[in-house]
């Protein structure tokens, strides 16, 4: 994104619009370096590294490039666990990982939210076969690998199903 901290469009690479821009983050907040406007923010602000150019070591080091290789690392290990992962759901599975730091959704000052360093990547139903209608992301699963789209729901599983196709349809679906 860039580090001046001053209203403005995004740095290069940042401002093309098929590129997630990463900001900053320091605790729970937007780095006051950090550009406004980022996609997502990760921590940047006060990090340790084994270098720096005065190559004094360990070094305190605050940037958005530290934030933005969070974030790489974590598209990693995503595309490790789900390979056939196209860009855009990469960037919805991103989306849907950071924790927000204002309002809930998108906002100018902190995007899409804060992205843990190691956040919980969901685990793949693998009692489901890759053909089946509920792999579509319309049920959360049972949080162990499997997903029993033919067992009993529970009440709670229930409510979820409606809201999930809600969301997902709208009434008229």
């Amino acid at each position: 994104m860039g580090n001046e901290g001053a209203e403005g469009p995004a740095f290069y690479p940042a401002s093309y619009g098929t590129v997630i821009a990463v900001g900053s983050s320091e605790g729970d907040h937007a780095a006051a370096f950090s550009q406004p406007g980022a996609d997502l923010l990760a921590e940047g602000a006060n990090l340790t590294a084994p270098t720096n150019k005065n190559r004094k070591l360990p070094a305190p080091v605050s940037g958005t490039s530290y934030s933005c290789a969070i974030v790489s690392g974590i598209c990693a290990r995503l595309l490790l666990r789900y390979p056939e992962l196209s860009p855009a759901e990469l960037r919805e599975v991103l989306y849907a990982l950071a924790e927000d730091l204002l309002e809930p959704g998108f906002n100018a000052v902190s995007g899409w939210g804060r992205i843990p360093a190691e956040p919980e990547i969901p685990t793949p139903y693998l009692d489901v076969p890759e053909t089946a209608w509920s792999r579509e992301g319309i049920l959360s699963g049972k949080g162990d690998g499997t997903l029993d789209p033919r067992g009993i729901a529970t009440r709670e599983e229930a409510a979820q199903l409606v809201r999930n196709y809600l969301e997902r349809f709208g009434s008229s679906g």
